[in-house]
């Protein structure tokens, strides 16, 4: 499968959250042409979980929570994205809520 360029997936994933009256928040734009991107999915009001787009062995694109399986306190969250700030600040931090908004990219995987 050929990949789409960062800014061209989060873009058409703000589209779609927009039609499907989905929260979706660009916290920090990176590199549009292949910055990480990395999405914030709210489970409750203090807990979220962190996922970010991977190649599997297959070569397909998935999205892994790399905040583990069970959701993460907010703040815990918010220092994992710090942490992947300071090591590529090429990639690009979206917030959203739910399974919801997780699927806007999964549609697109």
């Amino acid at each position: 499968m050929a990949k789409l360029k960062s800014q061209l997936l989060v873009n058409a994933a703000m589209r779609l959250a927009d039609q499907q009256v989905i929260p979706f928040y660009v916290m920090k734009k990176g590199d549009p042409d292949s910055g990480i991107i990395f999405i914030e999915v709210e489970d409750t009001m203090t807990h979220a979980r962190l996922y970010t787009r991977a190649i599997n062995f297959d070569g397909i694109y998935e999205y892994r929570a790399i905040s583990g399986e069970e959701p993460l306190p907010n703040d815990e969250i918010s220092a994992m994205v710090a942490r992947e700030i300071d090591r590529d600040d090429d990639c690009w931090v979206i917030s959203t809520t739910g399974e919801k908004g997780l699927q806007l990219f999964t549609q697109m995987a």
